[in-house]
Protein backbone atom coordinates (compact mmCIF):
# COMPACT_ATOMS: atom_id res chain seq x y z
CA UNK A 1 0.00 0.00 0.00
CA UNK A 2 1.37 3.42 -1.27
CA UNK A 3 1.39 6.10 1.18
CA UNK A 4 -1.15 9.30 0.62
CA UNK A 5 0.79 12.28 -1.27
CA UNK A 6 -0.62 15.49 -1.97
CA UNK A 7 -1.26 16.56 -5.61
CA UNK A 8 0.10 19.72 -6.36
CA UNK A 9 -0.96 21.90 -9.23
CA UNK A 10 2.66 20.71 -11.30
CA UNK A 11 1.66 17.59 -11.22
CA UNK A 12 2.52 14.27 -8.93
CA UNK A 13 5.60 15.06 -6.74
CA UNK A 14 8.90 13.76 -8.03
CA UNK A 15 9.07 10.93 -6.36
CA UNK A 16 5.80 9.23 -8.16
CA UNK A 17 7.43 10.59 -11.73
CA UNK A 18 9.16 7.73 -13.39
CA UNK A 19 12.48 7.78 -14.06
CA UNK A 20 13.28 10.20 -11.08
CA UNK A 21 14.62 9.60 -7.40
CA UNK A 22 13.25 10.70 -4.84
CA UNK A 23 15.27 13.64 -4.16
CA UNK A 24 14.54 14.99 -8.31
CA UNK A 25 17.61 13.33 -9.74
CA UNK A 26 17.82 11.32 -12.68
CA UNK A 27 18.45 7.36 -12.06
CA UNK A 28 22.83 6.66 -12.42
CA UNK A 29 21.94 5.00 -15.81
CA UNK A 30 20.87 7.93 -17.53
CA UNK A 31 23.74 9.61 -16.56
CA UNK A 32 26.32 9.96 -19.25
CA UNK A 33 29.72 7.65 -17.83
CA UNK A 34 27.47 5.74 -15.26
CA UNK A 35 28.61 2.64 -15.84
CA UNK A 36 32.51 3.24 -17.25
CA UNK A 37 35.69 2.18 -15.60
CA UNK A 38 37.86 5.79 -15.09
CA UNK A 39 40.76 6.38 -17.23
CA UNK A 40 42.83 8.44 -14.57
CA UNK A 41 42.64 7.10 -10.98
CA UNK A 42 43.08 9.91 -8.48
CA UNK A 43 45.36 8.91 -5.16
CA UNK A 44 42.08 8.00 -3.71
CA UNK A 45 40.69 5.76 -6.49
CA UNK A 46 44.15 4.30 -6.40
CA UNK A 47 44.13 3.26 -2.66
CA UNK A 48 40.45 1.91 -2.94
CA UNK A 49 41.99 0.17 -6.11
CA UNK A 50 44.83 -1.67 -4.09
CA UNK A 51 42.59 -1.69 -0.91
CA UNK A 52 45.56 0.71 0.85
CA UNK A 53 44.75 4.09 2.49
CA UNK A 54 45.06 6.96 0.78
CA UNK A 55 48.52 7.90 3.27
CA UNK A 56 49.92 4.47 1.86
CA UNK A 57 49.76 5.77 -1.75
CA UNK A 58 51.51 8.93 -1.01
CA UNK A 59 54.08 7.14 1.37
CA UNK A 60 54.43 4.31 -1.84
CA UNK A 61 55.00 7.44 -4.56
CA UNK A 62 57.48 8.75 -1.82
CA UNK A 63 59.45 5.64 -1.59
CA UNK A 64 59.33 5.37 -5.48
CA UNK A 65 57.47 1.78 -5.49
CA UNK A 66 54.40 3.32 -7.86
CA UNK A 67 54.50 3.82 -11.33
CA UNK A 68 54.75 7.91 -12.35
CA UNK A 69 51.64 9.91 -12.10
CA UNK A 70 50.58 11.94 -15.42
CA UNK A 71 51.02 15.66 -13.57
CA UNK A 72 49.93 16.93 -17.36
CA UNK A 73 46.44 18.55 -15.27
CA UNK A 74 48.87 20.52 -12.83
CA UNK A 75 51.39 19.87 -10.10
CA UNK A 76 49.23 19.64 -7.41
CA UNK A 77 46.19 17.67 -9.25
CA UNK A 78 47.62 14.12 -9.57
CA UNK A 79 46.39 11.19 -11.78
CA UNK A 80 47.19 7.82 -12.64
CA UNK A 81 46.61 5.88 -15.83
CA UNK A 82 44.47 3.57 -15.11
CA UNK A 83 45.80 0.99 -18.15
CA UNK A 84 49.67 1.56 -17.08
CA UNK A 85 48.49 0.75 -13.44
CA UNK A 86 46.62 -2.60 -14.47
CA UNK A 87 49.61 -3.49 -16.08
CA UNK A 88 52.01 -2.78 -13.43
CA UNK A 89 49.83 -4.85 -11.01
CA UNK A 90 50.14 -7.79 -13.58
CA UNK A 91 53.95 -7.16 -13.78
CA UNK A 92 54.00 -7.90 -10.48
CA UNK A 93 53.95 -4.41 -8.82
CA UNK A 94 57.52 -3.94 -8.99
CA UNK A 95 59.42 -0.40 -7.87
CA UNK A 96 59.31 2.53 -9.92
CA UNK A 97 62.61 2.48 -12.10
CA UNK A 98 62.32 -1.77 -12.33
CA UNK A 99 59.03 -0.25 -13.77
CA UNK A 100 59.87 2.29 -16.44
CA UNK A 101 62.55 -0.20 -17.58
CA UNK A 102 59.77 -3.09 -18.38
CA UNK A 103 57.25 -0.81 -19.72
CA UNK A 104 59.33 0.22 -22.35
CA UNK A 105 59.87 -2.48 -23.79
Amino acid sequence: MRPLSLHTPNGPPASDRPGTLPDGQAPSAKRPGAGLAPMLLSAADLAALLRVSSATIWRLRASGKLPRPLNSLGRQLLRWNADEVRRWVKAGMPDLRTWEVLDRR
